[in-house]
Order: structure tokens, then C-alpha cells, then sequence
């Protein structure tokens, strides 16, 4: 197997587990891949209360709310999972798994 085509499998499915915490209410990018004003990146961040998740494979962007609020002071397990760009999932503590299905990126790879 070439090495151009390992690289290529590994950016099309991700997952990013990470502990995030803060200690008052402020908005904050947790994480960052990609680069800026460019057409493929993942980026996590605390809005307000919620958790927000925006990517973008090239064929536009996406945003995902994961609802707060989230306990202050205490650190949080977050997990997210991206597959292609059809399938984002998100997973804060022992709360419910978040889903999303984009139909119209199904046949896009990368």
C-alpha cells in the first residue's frame, strides 16, 4: 500500500478524544485541525453553554450544537468521531451520543 493512501484513510475517519475544563464563561476553541480560511478543518469550541463542532471536508461547512450547560470547574471527557463527511458523532461525559447523518456528503471521500 502506498504511503499517500495511508494518509488519506487516516483523514477520512477521525477520532478526537480530549478533556476539556473551565473555570468561568467564556467562549474558547478546545480544538483545531486544518487550516484557516481553507475547505478542510474540524474545529471544536465552548459557545455560551453549548459544545459546537464546525468541519468542512470541502463540499461546505457544517455545525453541530452539542446543548450545555456544562459544570464549571470540573474537567469533561469529549469524544468526536468524523467518517468521510457524512457522519459526525459527539459524546460529552455519560451523555447521550450525539448523531449526525449528511445525506448529501455520503458519496464524497475526501
Amino acid at each position: 500500500m502506498r504511503k499517500d493512501s495511508l494518509v488519506k484513510k487516516e483523514v477520512q475517519a477521525i477520532r478526537i478524544p480530549f478533556f476539556a475544563g473551565t473555570s468561568e464563561k467564556r467562549d474558547a476553541i478546545l480544538f483545531f485541525a486544518g487550516q484557516f480560511n481553507a475547505d478542510d478543518y474540524i474545529s471544536i469550541a465552548i459557545i455560551g453553554p453549548n459544545i459546537i463542532l464546525r468541519h468542512d471536508c470541502g463540499e461546505g461547512a457544517i455545525e453541530d450544537m452539542y446543548r450545555g450547560p456544562f459544570a464549571l470547574n470540573e474537567w469533561h471527557s469529549v469524544t468526536v468521531w468524523r467518517k468521510f463527511c457524512d457522519r459526525t458523532q459527539m459524546k460529552v461525559d455519560t451523555r447521550p451520543l450525539m448523531v449526525d447523518l449528511t445525506e448529501q456528503f455520503r458519496e464524497f471521500k475526501g
